[in-house]
């Protein structure tokens, strides 16, 4: 069969060619036309076998970047609508589900086999979308204790900035914040994350260069750190005037200190 398609598009391709070799443009246009056709179907095949390969490899960031290029490449087919849409669905993102259907429902012609699957996911779509779950206020406290103990301290820094509710739930878990690590070579994120759950903090540790140790010192004296039971400081280097600043205000809030130096 792919045989045959390749026959047939190197058939019109010729015969384009010649016509227009004679001038005979009408022939020449309508042949480049079916060629190009055939071309783009076989495209949509390729892209098709190659999207599920890597679906079944697990990849679906570039399945859907396949299936993107579907529908770039032919507008007017079902193909590349239906797979993307599925794809954003299970990665969550149902907004962009819905606005990929919406899209195909616009651009594929009715008379196309897909067109009520279409017509049909985008009405599902839809629906899903105003009918979306917030698992954090819906399911068991211990259930989304769970979960928030599988997410990095960078996704969980976006969490809090959700919503109020979310940033209440996530700052009140119940041994999370415990211990806390930080260091200037992680990002940003978690930099920020810290005075907003200082008042949980029970053990904090702090790896970093003299002036990323000042700034963190900054917070702790600035926000309110009321579980804090221990400071653990690693630092390179380490001058007597910041130990000194650190061992008096440690005493003062009768916190133990530790001092450790990297070498």
């Amino acid at each position: 069969m792919v045989t045959a398609v390749w026959d047939e598009l190197s058939k019109t391709t010729t015969t384009a060619t010649n016509a227009l070799g004679n001038n005979s443009l009408s022939q020449a246009i309508e042949q480049s036309t079916t060629a190009i056709q055939l071309l783009r179907n076989q495209f949509v095949t390729l892209l098709e076998i190659r999207a599920t390969a890597w679906a079944k490899a697990g990849n679906s960031s570039k399945e859907l970047e396949d299936a993107l290029t579907m529908v770039d490449i032919a507008p007017h087919c079902s193909t590349g609508y239906l797979r993307s849409s599925t794809l954003y669905a299970n990665l969550g993102y149902q907004k962009s589900a819905v606005e990929i259907l919406e899209k195909g429902v616009d651009n594929v012609p009715h008379h196309d086999p897909q067109y009520i699957s279409l017509v049909q996911n985008a009405m599902i779509a839809q629906m899903q979308l105003r009918r979306r779950v917030d698992f954090i206020t819906t399911c068991p406290p211990e259930i989304v204790c769970i979960i928030l103990d599988k997410v990095s301290m960078d996704d969980l820094y976006d969490c809090i900035c959700v919503s109020t509710t979310w940033r209440k739930i996530i700052v009140h878990h119940p041994y999370r914040w415990k211990t806390f690590k930080i260091s200037d070579f992680k990002s940003n994120s978690v930099e920020l994350l810290l005075p907003v759950v200082s008042p949980y903090i029970e053990e904090l540790h702090v790896w970093g260069s003299q002036t990323f140790i000042g700034k963190q010192l900054t917070v702790i004296q600035t926000n309110q750190f009321s579980r804090l039971r221990s400071l653990n400081i690693n630092h390179e280097p380490y001058t007597s005037q910041s130990s000194i600043l650190v061992f008096l205000y440690m005493k003062e809030s009768s916190i133990p200190f530790q001092k450790s130096e990297i070498s």
